[in-house]
């Protein structure tokens, strides 16, 4: 089959960065709304305006923590199309799945931060998250599965290293979860420890900089 036909066969995706980005931004932009300034009556003393800020702590730091998650997943989801050229029905599909569960994150993010000391809202949470990156997954694995919408020449390594990098999440997730019984702060700080090792650079940053650096000479 030559190329032109193979191009009649696939769909731009440039309309699902787009949608994906703007879902993005509203979504983090929402997590800021359940910050709600303290009302206090006339007169009242400082002192109480400063117990009233400092008792929101658990509520600004799940906001960061959910802030920076969505982030991750931004970040993950624009790296995998740095090697995805192309889509189909069913990707289009698979990314508004995706999209859809990202757009919770300001609800199972309220919940934590209003109930952070129940169990049920550090298991909701764990589980909403778990399955965006299972999502990112399958985005992911349908993408790159007979090369389908990634370039023929794209490097397995490369591959096999987003797929490994996108499951650890999920099994810490589960992990989260079990130490719910034991811990939720436990469970939370877990929750967090996926953001620091999506920070940490990997495998695929060091293929992108060495794609870079071949492109440039």
């Amino acid at each position: 089959m030559n190329k032109s036909n193979r191009r009649g066969r696939f769909l731009s995706k440039a309309r699902i960065e787009a949608l994906t980005d703007g879902i993005f931004a509203i979504a983090m932009t929402l997590l800021v709304l359940d910050m709600k300034v303290p009302h206090l009556p006339k007169g009242v003393a400082a002192a109480a305006l400063e117990l009233r800020v400092y008792d929101l702590w658990p509520k600004f730091l799940i906001y960061v923590l959910s802030f920076v998650i969505c982030a991750v997943f931004w970040v993950s989801h624009s790296i995998q199309f740095h090697y995805i050229r192309r889509a189909d029905r069913a990707f289009l599909w698979i990314n508004v799945v995706f999209m859809m569960f990202v757009a919770f994150i300001p609800f199972s993010t309220h919940l934590l931060s209003e109930h952070i000391e129940q169990r049920f809202a550090v298991i909701f949470y764990g589980i909403h998250l778990t399955v965006i990156w299972i999502c990112l997954y399958l985005h992911w694995r349908y993408a790159t599965s007979g090369l389908k919408l990634v370039d023929e020449e794209i490097d397995p390594r490369v591959v096999k290293a987003v797929s490994i990098r996108i499951l650890i999440a999920p099994n810490i997730y589960l992990l989260a979860i079990a130490a719910s019984f034991l811990s939720t702060g436990l469970s939370i700080a877990l929750y967090a420890f996926i953001i620091i090792l999506n920070i940490l650079p990997g495998r695929i940053d060091r293929h992108l900089a060495l794609s870079k650096n071949t492109d440039s000479k």
